[in-house]
């Protein structure tokens, strides 16, 4: 399972239909996969739209080593814009309140798992739900995000809180094998793509090494 056995796969689809070219449009993993085909076999693309492409050279299992930094812009930017609405979501009256709440939240789990209704949310978790929860800049996506962390701040200060259903969302995603049919694909891919290493302390390594500049996006 690669991306150029995916892309051969799209050509015979192409072919079956007995279509000369085929329009294509993707994003994220879906541009890649785009871009690759049409290395693989140029003048057969018509109308192609590749949105927020990654970049090819930094391809493998750990394509977002290194994107902290940017994560952690994102972070502020919805910082600031939660911030606005203290009185709606109370996670802080500044962009610096609201960041040292996600702090607090982050710290909490390394010390004891959140609970929110039938989940325990570790240090490992944390930090992933903040990096999905902010890659989006649309309001819908930030409040949503908002309500959120409202409920893993209550669950940091160990109250009793169920999850939103975004947040039940994500949860489920990461944490229920029904999910495994998107994230185990696209883990085989990754690995057909390119070597990683295969010691595990490897990648906790990585991971702990960018835990303290960006506590919020790390691991």
């Amino acid at each position: 399972m690669t991306t150029r056995n995916t892309a051969r796969d799209m050509d015979v689809v192409r072919a079956v239909l007995g279509e000369r070219r085929i329009s294509y449009l993707g994003y994220s993993y879906g541009a890649y996969l785009g871009a690759v085909y049409t290395q693989l076999f140029p003048g057969r693309t018509d109308r192609v739209v590749l949105d927020s492409a990654g970049d090819p050279r930094r391809w493998n299992p750990r394509p977002w080593v290194g994107n902290e930094p940017v994560v952690e812009r994102a972070l502020g930017a919805w910082a600031s814009w939660t911030a606005a609405r203290d009185r709606e979501y109370g996670l802080g009256a500044s962009r610096d309140a609201v960041l040292a709440t996600v702090h607090r939240i982050v710290g909490a789990a390394s010390e004891r798992a959140l609970r929110v209704g039938s989940y325990d949310i570790d240090e490992h978790l944390v930090p992933y739900l903040f990096w999905n929860g902010v890659g989006t800049d649309r309001a819908a996506g930030r409040a949503a995000f908002a309500r959120s962390v409202a409920v893993l701040e209550k669950a940091a200060r160990r109250i009793a809180v169920a999850p939103t259903p975004e947040l039940e969302g994500s949860l489920r995603f990461v944490l229920d094998a029904a999910s495994s049919h998107y994230g185990s694909p696209a883990a085989a891919i990754l690995c057909g793509d390119a070597a990683a290493p295969r010691d595990p302390e490897a990648t906790g390594a990585t991971s702990n090494a960018a835990a303290p500049a960006t506590p919020s996006s790390a691991r």
